[in-house]
């Protein structure tokens, strides 16, 4: 029985979330479909009749099939995809009578074969490469074990945001909150894709804070002490001169930043500077204002 979707192609929304064909194949004998809705992706079971439903911002189906959904968002959702379509597929495992070996398992084996004559190289490296693989997607998934708890605030929060704040097109980020944003393994700025979250600066050991995410552009801050200093990664090309325009130096543009830096008086001054900034650059932002409550003293 072939998977069926509502107006798109189904191997093509499911390719955009990296979901494995071997998987999509499972789906389609065990008569799991798949619908597009506002908000949300649902599965449906014929075996279970049930259905499971994934949430997502709108838009971020065609943009994941355009390439341009952020990493962490179509991580999340892709993760619980997979969840969803694993549960509804639990019946049909259940009915596989051999276990089957673990990717470890099966290198060793492979490694043992050819150790005695019964296994090509190529066969070896594939095994081995196995493993690597699913050690590469442990350590991803477990970067993006917020994704769970961020799933209720990612889809609240994206339903408030006024049609006015977005530009055509955009999708707005994922928002959690700043508790779990500032937990958050520190990632270079034009990778960023949360409010709050600590970004690596030019030196490893300078730590900056996201405080603002437009389409193409983050903006990130570190206040410590009397000092504010800026820092603007993304597509710098499109906007140098509204950043210009704002107070941020071109100097860097070929090294993939700008930045500014300041010293302000007190923690008002330090507000409203950067809202003047934020509102000076006249780019149309994805997020609310910053409360540098958060993260004040926070960067190194």
């Amino acid at each position: 029985m072939a998977i069926s979707i509502t107006s798109k192609d189904p191997q093509q929304v499911l390719d955009a979330f990296g979901i494995a064909k071997s998987l999509t194949k499972k789906m389609g004998h065990a008569g799991i479909s798949v619908e597009l809705k506002p908000g949300s992706i649902i599965f449906h079971s014929l075996i279970k009749d049930e259905h499971l439903k994934v949430p997502v911002v709108a838009g971020a189906v065609s943009m994941a099939i355009a390439g341009k959904l952020g990493a962490a968002s179509k991580a999340s959702v892709a993760y619980n995809m997979e969840k969803a379509i694993q549960q509804l597929l639990e019946p049909v495992l259940h009915e596989k009578t051999e276990q089957q070996p673990t990717a470890e398992e099966a290198a060793v084996q492979a490694i043992t074969d050819y150790s005695k004559g019964k296994a090509k190289v190529a066969e070896v490296e594939a095994a081995v490469q196995k493993v690597e693989d699913d050690i590469e997607a442990e350590i991803a998934m477990e970067t993006e074990a917020f994704a769970q708890e961020a799933d209720a605030e990612y889809h609240e929060q994206a339903a408030q945001m006024h049609p006015s704040e977005v530009e055509e097109g955009a999708i707005p980020p994922i928002n959690v909150s700043p508790q779990t944003a500032l937990k958050m393994i520190p990632v270079n700025l034009d990778l960023a894709e949360l409010m709050y979250q600590p970004v690596k600066a030019t030196t490893g050991s300078s730590i900056y804070h996201v405080i603002a995410l437009a389409e193409g552009l983050k903006i990130a801050v570190r206040h410590k002490g009397s000092t504010l200093s800026l820092r603007v990664a993304g597509d710098l090309k499109k906007y140098k001169d509204r950043l210009s325009a704002a107070g941020f130096g071109l100097g860097n543009l070929n090294k993939g930043y700008l930045s500014i830096h300041m010293e302000v008086e007190d923690d008002v001054l330090a507000a409203k500077t950067i809202g003047a900034l934020i509102v000076g650059t006249q780019i149309p932002m994805l997020t609310k204002m910053p409360d540098l409550s958060v993260i004040k003293g926070k960067g190194v």
